[in-house]
């Protein structure tokens, strides 16, 4: 009898949580995470280092946004090619 009891209450457990994960829109949850980022430097000169590097640091500062950008450029460059098929 107990096993009954959890595997019925188990399943209505699961029932739910999906209800509730099936609520929630993409749309809203990446509007809501993507707005802390783009409010965050709101005069693009803020966020603009206007010190002197370190030794090294330049040329470390310098391939990371290289890598960043090239990382950006490939999944920009994917997401655009898998558009293309599903509209097909």
């Amino acid at each position: 009898m107990p096993l009954r009891a959890l595997a019925r209450y188990g399943f209505v457990l699961f029932l739910l949580t999906s209800v509730v994960g099936c609520g929630t829109s993409k749309e809203a949850a990446k509007s809501d995470a993507s707005t802390p980022i783009a409010n965050e430097c709101s005069p693009r000169s803020s966020c603009i280092f206007k010190g002197s590097y370190e030794s090294g640091e330049r040329k470390f500062a310098e391939e990371e946004a290289r890598r960043l950008n090239k990382a950006q450029t490939l999944r920009l460059t994917k997401n655009e090619r898998l558009v293309k098929m599903v509209s097909r």
